[in-house]
């Protein structure tokens, strides 16, 4: 049987972005690694891999997540996931303005 090929690429700005939110959020929180894994329900490593993932050009995380984990963590940060995508959307038109802005110069 012949290799399937996916077309999907993840938008690379997007898991950008949530992985800086994961980070600051956290950070905000004044939570370790280690406790807002288990407030998620993942392990610590996991959490590890999506605040730091694979480095880009930039040198920014690239991490591809499910919905499974989205809905994880915004429970391990006691917010909805309404609440966390805003966050995200947020931290992602920073990244699009900042990038804008080099561009232009």
């Amino acid at each position: 049987m012949a290799k399937v090929e996916s077309r999907f690429k993840p938008n690379i700005s997007f898991l950008k972005a949530f992985a800086l939110t994961v980070r600051h959020q956290r950070n905000t929180q004044s939570l370790s690694q280690e406790e807002l894994s288990r407030r998620a329900g993942i392990h610590w490593r996991y959490l590890q891999e999506i605040e730091a993932g694979i480095k880009d050009e930039t040198g920014l995380a690239i991490k591809n997540v499910s919905l499974g984990l989205f809905y994880a963590l915004a429970n391990g940060f006691s917010v909805s996931t309404t609440d966390l995508m805003t966050l995200v959307e947020e931290t992602l038109n920073n990244l699009d303005k900042k990038n804008n802005a080099n561009f232009k110069q």
